[in-house]
């Protein structure tokens, strides 16, 4: 299990994630006086093994928290999702989110290392199957992007669970989705 100061692993960011910071800690505890949670973690193609299933334990300062939001509770998911997103990304890859994408890409999210755009899609959920979230999202994905190869983050805040997964051309046409089916 690996246990990461939350603040600390957004920030590796280009676009200023840590804005994110409090959404994610409203959605993954809802206790003021606990600065942390464990979230599992799945990592599809993003690893040398093809899957592996991880504990997470993010930890954060009290001062990150805010009590309330003058937002609507889909859009504090949403925004968790993103901060979920901009978390396991530098954290399992090599990429950090580089810009927005425009309206109408089809995914959220430009990523880099410096030398290669790949994509992101960012989802979250309170209450959906999240393999059935995920498959929604890779088709998405998949049929937006053109020629981009890329991310693509679900995460489930009740139970807390995220799926990152790594989406290639080449993985499509060979294997289809081949993701579990719901």
């Amino acid at each position: 299990m690996k246990r990461i100061q939350l603040e600390e692993i957004i920030a590796q960011n280009r676009v200023n994630t840590l804005l994110f910071v409090p959404f994610v800690i409203y959605r993954l505890t809802n206790r003021p006086t606990v600065n942390q949670a464990t979230l599992m973690v799945t990592l599809l193609d993003v690893l040398p093994e093809p899957e592996m299933t991880t504990e997470l334990t993010l930890v954060w300062e009290p001062s990150s928290r805010v009590a309330s939001f003058p937002v609507q509770e889909k859009l504090i998911t949403e925004l968790a999702a993103c901060g979920i997103a901009a978390v396991l990304l530098p954290l399992y890859t090599r990429y950090q989110i580089w810009q927005v994408t425009q309206a109408g890409d089809g995914f959220d999210y430009w990523v880099s290392d410096g030398k290669q755009e790949l994509g992101l899609e960012v989802s979250g959920t309170l209450e959906h199957n999240l393999w059935q979230r995920h498959r929604s999202k890779i088709r998405q994905y998949e049929q937006a992007r053109g020629s981009v190869d890329g991310y693509v983050c679900v995460t489930g805040f009740h139970p807390k669970e995220s799926h990152f997964i790594f989406s290639s051309r080449e993985q499509i046409r060979s294997t289809g989705y081949g993701y579990p089916t719901c």
